[in-house]
């Protein structure tokens, strides 16, 4: 007899490189038993208009584990599109109504996809529990000990965000700064006792262990949809504040290995024995696909070597790498740039460019 553990990820294009990261490093770490039971992690992609070809990158990337782990792609956003599954179209049209309801800044700063965590006891009928996590992550230990963690009375288990400044009137002048700055957004604001439970409960909702037979016992989801239509226009962080203005009471706090940013490893206070982080959360700033010189890039991209995304990858690496990049850092960036510039990647990159070359031809060809 064998345990599905259902591992949910959401993400669009432009998040499907980190996406194939993060999930050949968690199945990689995944233990296959528990206990004298046999595991198998069922990988459901929540994805909006995925190309075929990342589809089929992501099934090349995680075939390794076939033997314990099985992928597919739930669509939230064509309902014409016939490559992936679509999700229930009344589940779809509450997602893309409740995003309409946040302030320019939201919509603007985030994609459709965060609000897919306020709709997933919909999105997933059958399951009791799940574990979600975002796509600019890595793992570095075992996930499945975290889907035995008893819920009972809990919505959901999630660690608090590390970066919360120390005082509410610093939390708040800091939360809203940016929405000021970008958007002149002075009038959409929580009101104040709302900013002090997400102050005093500020979760980081990046790792979701979740208790969906919960969910639909209380019908969270009606709470949640009708939280985003009354509180949509005055939140920055959207399915993250309104999770936790509903759900603060009934929130199991996981320790931060669950949710490490980098910028933690090495403090004690938060990560007592960095050796059992189990996941690197790369949120706000240090993401290594963007800054080489990040905390963990070289880890990352170990993985990212790993599958067939990376060809793709070097090409747009090799191209942005020495536009901007001080001394000191094009140094720093060498010290893992070697093992992209092995034969193999390189004769990659060749094939890769080629396919391009060609692709353009017989476009040209066809339109001619």
């Amino acid at each position: 007899m064998s345990i599905t553990i259902p591992i949910v990820i959401a993400f669009d294009n432009h998040y499907a490189i980190p996406a194939g990261v993060s999930l050949y490093s968690m199945l990689a770490c995944a233990k296959t038993k528990h206990h004298d039971k046999k595991l198998f992690y069922k990988i459901h992609c929540l994805v909006d208009n995925l190309s075929l070809e990342n589809q089929q990158k992501l099934k090349e990337t995680l075939a390794p584990f076939d033997a314990f782990a099985s992928v597919d792609f739930l669509d939230i956003s064509d309902p014409n599109n016939p490559t992936t599954t679509l999700a229930e179209p009344s589940v779809i049209d509450k997602i893309h109504e409740a995003f309409l309801q946040l302030n320019i800044y939201a919509k603007t700063r985030f994609s459709k996809m965060v609000m897919c965590r306020l709709f997933l006891a919909s999105l997933f009928p059958q399951y009791d529990k799940i574990i979600m996590f975002d796509a600019d992550t890595l793992f570095l230990n075992d996930v499945s000990e975290s889907f035995f963690i008893p819920l009972d009375s809990y919505y959901f288990g999630a660690a608090k965000d590390f970066s919360s400044p120390k005082s509410l009137k610093r939390f708040q002048i800091e939360r809203e700064r940016e929405p000021r700055q970008k958007f002149s957004l002075y009038e959409h604001y929580l009101k104040e006792k709302d900013v002090k439970i997400i102050y005093e409960n500020h979760y980081n909702v990046g790792f979701l262990i979740v208790n969906l037979k919960l969910w639909h016992a209380d019908h969270l989801e009606d709470k949640l949809f009708n939280l985003a239509h009354q509180k949509g226009q005055c939140v920055f962080c959207p399915e993250q504040d309104l999770l936790t203005l509903a759900c603060y009471q009934k929130v199991l706090i996981l320790p931060y290995i669950y949710n490490t940013h980098p910028f933690m490893a090495n403090q004690k206070r938060f990560i007592p024995d960095k050796k059992e982080i189990v996941m690197l959360h790369f949120y706000f700033v240090g993401k290594p696909w963007i800054s080489p010189t990040a905390l963990y890039s070289k880890e990352w991209h170990e993985i990212l070597l790993k599958t067939p995304f990376y060809a793709e990858y070097s090409v747009k690496f090799l191209k942005q790498m020495t536009g901007f990049l001080s001394l000191k850092d094009k140094q720093k960036t060498f010290e893992f740039l070697a093992p992209l510039l092995n034969p193999k990647t390189l004769l990659e990159y060749v094939f890769f460019r080629l396919s391009k070359i060609f692709k353009r031809l017989k476009e040209k060809l066809l339109n001619s």
